[in-house]
């Protein structure tokens, strides 16, 4: 497996400052935590809900997630402003079997921190998360509708891989198609770094 030497770099809590100056705090989701995702999920649009991968408002739905952290098969990455959630992001992987190498990325926004920079950031921490504890692959899944969340994952390095038809179920029962998107570790630090380069040496007029 992967071990990428910049995957050293990551520090927790981090500050990150949104394109408008607004201060987020970024760290790793604690145990302790879970009493504040219900607010956070219920700050989500209904009509979003609907389409999440789950359902995180259900019943056992938070228990899942924490003993999803402490089995070590997910690390949920949490953005807090003014001492509420406003971004969770998870890498998931499998432990044992075909797929130990590959990890899972996940992303959810509040409309309000939205088109700011947020989402990207935490992507792009969960892959650096990935590379350090040695992934080779990472994969996002997005539904057909989804083109804002396909159109960033593309921006930052992720290819479609597939198109699933009718493989997702809604909470209200309907069919969506599923976009496979997914890249080498190695391939999205390349785009990473290009596009830091690129942001360093852009000429403003």
């Amino acid at each position: 497996m992967l071990h990428h030497p910049a995957a050293h770099h990551l520090s927790f809590p981090e500050t990150f400052h949104l394109r408008d100056g607004t201060v987020v705090t970024v760290r790793p989701m604690a145990v302790a935590d879970r009493d504040l995702l219900p607010a956070f999920w219920e700050s989500i649009p209904p009509s979003e809900r609907l389409i999440a991968q789950d359902d995180m408002l259900a019943s056992g739905a938070l228990d899942r997630v924490v003993a999803d952290i402490e089995a070590g098969r997910a690390t949920p990455i949490l953005a807090l402003h003014d001492g509420r959630v406003v971004a969770e992001a998870t890498l998931a992987r499998r432990l044992h079997g075909w797929t130990r190498h590959i990890g899972y990325v996940r992303c959810v926004v509040h409309p309000d921190f939205r088109r700011r920079g947020l989402a990207a950031h935490l992507i792009r921490t969960l892959v650096d998360l990935a590379a350090q504890v040695g992934l080779d692959k990472v994969m996002g899944q997005v539904l057909v509708e989804q083109r804002g969340e396909r159109k960033l994952l593309e921006k930052i390095g992720f290819h479609k891989e597939a198109i699933l038809k009718d493989h997702a179920v809604d909470l209200r029962g309907h069919r969506h198609g599923v976009v496979i998107m997914s890249n080498s570790v190695i391939e999205l630090w390349r785009k990473m770094e290009d596009m830091i380069l690129d942001a360093e040496f852009e000429v403003i007029p």
